[in-house]
């Protein structure tokens, strides 16, 4: 039989790696539909690629919780490694949302001239918003990416100060 942990720490780091598991698992499936609806490719049709743009920065809020929460879980956890990845990964869906958004907004103005004139207004008004969050995301992203890798690297001074509290019968360490 297993001892059982009363400390909530040690609860977290055998929680931690099943979170994580479990987070980057529904991110795969996620990227995989995502990927998966593109086919067939199509990259000279205007169309196409207009639909393909949108789909991405539309999933933009998923994909940047689940990085989030892969990321929380894993500082929790003290998983430095999932960390780092989970950082470089948040950096590459920056770089992407912010390449992707001029192109978008080129093929959304060629597709733009093809909608119906009652719908134009309502059209117009959408891509404007998905354009304008996901670049305010890709941002935000790559500021949440370079932090993520800053909070990766082990830091043995800092790691040095962070003891177990308290302890009754012992003197506290001369810094």
């Amino acid at each position: 039989m297993s001892p059982v942990f009363l400390n909530p720490a040690a609860r977290t780091q055998m929680l931690a790696p099943a979170v994580i598991a479990v987070l980057l698992t529904v991110f795969l499936i996620g990227v995989s539909s995502l990927v998966i609806s593109w086919v067939p490719l199509s990259i000279d049709e205007a169309q196409w690629r207009f639909q393909a743009a949108a789909q991405l920065l539309g999933t933009g809020p998923q994909i940047a919780f689940l990085l989030m929460m892969i990321s929380l879980t894993a500082v929790y956890g003290g998983e430095y490694g999932v960390l780092r990845w989970t950082a470089i990964v948040t950096l590459l869906f920056a770089v992407i949302f912010i390449v992707v958004i001029p192109f978008f907004t080129l093929d959304f103005l060629t597709a733009r001239h093809m909608q119906p004139q009652a719908g134009l207004a309502r059209f117009t008004r959408e891509g404007i918003r998905l354009a304008g969050t996901s670049g305010g995301l890709g941002l935000i992203l790559l500021w949440a990416g370079r932090r993520g890798l800053m909070a990766a690297k082990r830091d043995p001074e800092m790691e040095k100060h962070v003891g177990h509290g308290l302890i009754v019968g012992q003197e506290e360490p001369k810094l």
